[in-house]
């Protein structure tokens, strides 16, 4: 949605044939149907007011043997993890000493979605969208049910190569992976390449 960003990517590949153009994810209006062999989306889809219509118009986009290949957030909406979800993270980052932990709210408050309404806005009808329009190639779960919030926006510390912060962020991912595999915690992220649905 940016024309800088535009410029920028024209200028960075100006000896390449790439069109770039800005169009709006919900309505995908002046693209044409069955054109594109692939469809690459980077975390678009959960800031898709109409993401029905979103998921719809990229397998009416792509070839008949086209693939979108799509790395999403796909947790509750507006982040509004539940208590137990809630429960579990505090419990987690509890064990990190003070420097480790975040200074942020875990479960942000409905307000602040008033700065960017469209964040994670359907976050939660990614996965379902998908698998309606397309069939399912390759998928591969990514977890962030625990790292994901105590790691956003605090990650100084932890970039930081010492063997503390090694350490804990270590335990913070193997935490993050245990908790996902037992279904404590809900997916957070998801990588899922899909074929439309004939």
């Amino acid at each position: 949605i940016s024309q800088k960003y535009i410029d920028e990517a024209k200028k960075l590949s100006e000896n390449m044939s790439i069109n770039y153009f800005i169009e709006d994810i919900n309505e995908m209006s002046h693209i044409e149907n069955k054109k594109y062999d692939a469809v690459f989306n980077f975390a678009i889809l959960h800031h898709a007011t109409k993401i029905e219509n979103a998921t719809r118009r990229i397998s009416e986009v792509l070839k008949s043997d086209g693939l979108i290949f799509n790395e999403e957030y796909v947790g509750p909406a507006r982040n509004q993890y539940s208590d137990e979800h809630l429960k579990i993270m505090l419990a987690v980052m509890s064990d990190l000493p003070p420097k480790f932990r975040s200074k942020h709210l875990l479960r942000p408050p409905l307000a602040n979605f008033r700065i960017e309404p469209t964040e994670a806005i359907h976050s939660d009808l990614v996965r379902p969208m998908f698998q309606k329009y397309f069939d399912i190639v390759y998928e591969r779960d990514m977890n962030g049910g625990i790292a994901y919030q105590i790691l956003w926006n605090n990650i100084e510390e932890f970039i930081n190569p010492n063997s503390e912060a090694a350490k804990w962020l270590d335990y913070l991912l193997k935490n993050d992976y245990e908790f996902s595999e037992k279904g404590k915690v809900p997916i957070l992220f998801w990588y899922g390449v899909g074929k439309t649905k004939n």
